[in-house]
């Protein structure tokens, strides 16, 4: 028993590093997208991850990360759609200064 856990757990990594791989390339070639666009193009393409593993490994390889590396935005234009004026959003650049 012992022996297939080992083997399943090797096994897996390799698949994560293929994964990561494949995340890296899309973030690369989109740099708009967060995790849940890769995870749809992902499925589309017969990738079985679900999309807490998708965001798992997104966020092991620093993707989500930008202002880290980056500079933060002085301001962010919307549409004021849904997604860009949720409590979340507007605290976020309250606490970071960003109009």
């Amino acid at each position: 028993m012992r022996t297939l856990c080992g083997a399943g757990h090797r096994a897996q990594g390799a698949l994560d590093l293929e994964l990561r791989g494949r995340l890296l390339d899309l973030a690369n070639e989109h740099r708009r997208f967060g995790y849940r666009q890769p995870f749809v193009v992902l499925r589309r393409k017969g990738e079985p991850s679900g999309i807490n593993r998708i965001y798992r490994l997104y966020r092991q390889e620093g993707l989500t990360a930008l202002i880290e590396r980056r500079v933060k935005p002085e301001m962010i234009v919307s549409d004021n759609g849904t997604e860009l004026s949720s409590d979340a959003i507007l605290r976020w650049c309250s606490e970071n200064r960003t109009e």
